[in-house]
């Protein structure tokens, strides 16, 4: 009997002394010192092993497994426009800098001092330069020229796109300033057609002649990210991680994305 109540004794005090912060402390690296062990590991091991071969552990894998598979299939089936912040990288518009007909270098030079422009500068923010199409307007290939070179010098690599737009706003290709650099003097005259003389589908032509079709490829917002995945335009090896203009529902330019990108998006 005596013996019966001196052990109840000693284990409530062991009970109360590993409740206790110091206790759980050591218990904490016991435990953890054991199973960093061969000994430990292999007991885990088998552990692991003997419940996966369990009927038990066989249904719990294939739970996981198809609660994922799910889970990417949901996510090829949304549409971009339902998660545009995610998708679509934004991009900063210089729109037209408002006088690039008008031969003055000097107001570009005041215009890149502005804050605005620094600010973006600071936030690395990708920035494009807008060229309208058949507004009637009087662009200069040197002018052209003379702007690119001091985006680039601004900017950097951040300066990375030409937006080519129709008067009204609307996507009609998206051009490489080096590229287009190569090439003001051909596309100048391009330029400065009035809306009378040129068609959107003309201006395409000639711009994929000059620079390759795929600069006047786009992604809808309203596609799925299966349906942009399978854009033939990154089917191009050279092509694969290049972005690609995003439009909206009237074919106004909201930002980029490229495969990269899409692909990740299934697996957050």
């Amino acid at each position: 009997m005596l013996a019966s109540a001196t052990a109840k004794h000693v284990n409530n005090q062991i009970r109360e002394y590993f409740d206790g912060e110091r206790g759980e402390e050591i218990l904490h690296t016991v435990v953890k010192g054991y199973f960093s062990g061969n000994t430990g590991m292999n007991l885990m091991g088998e552990l692991v092993n003997k419940h996966l071969e369990s009927e038990q552990g066989r249904r719990m894998m294939v739970e996981v497994i198809n609660n994922a598979m799910r889970s990417v299939a949901d996510r090829f089936s949304e549409r971009i426009d339902r998660n545009t912040k995610k998708l679509v990288a934004d991009v900063a518009r210089l729109d037209e800098i408002e006088s690039l007909e008008k031969r003055n270098p000097q107001y570009l030079d005041d215009f890149l001092s502005r804050p605005k422009i620094q600010e973006l500068k600071e936030r690395n923010v990708t920035v494009a330069l807008t060229v309208p199409l058949r507004k009637g307007k009087k662009y200069h290939p040197w002018m052209l020229k003379e702007y690119l070179l001091k985006l680039k010098k601004q900017f950097g690599s951040q300066f990375r796109f030409v937006l080519v737009l129709d008067r009204d706003g609307s996507f009609v290709a998206e051009l490489d300033p080096d590229e287009l650099e190569k090439k003001t003097v051909e596309v100048y005259e391009l330029f400065n057609k009035p809306a009378g003389r040129l068609s959107i589908a003309d201006a395409k032509s000639q711009l994929s002649q000059l620079f390759g079709s795929y600069c006047t490829s786009s992604i809808s917002y309203e596609l799925t990210i299966q349906q942009a995945l399978m854009k033939p335009i990154w089917r191009e090896p050279a092509k694969l991680k290049e972005d690609m203009p995003v439009l909206d529902s009237s074919n106004k330019f909201i930002g980029t994305t490229n495969r990269e990108h899409l692909i990740m998006s299934l697996l957050d």
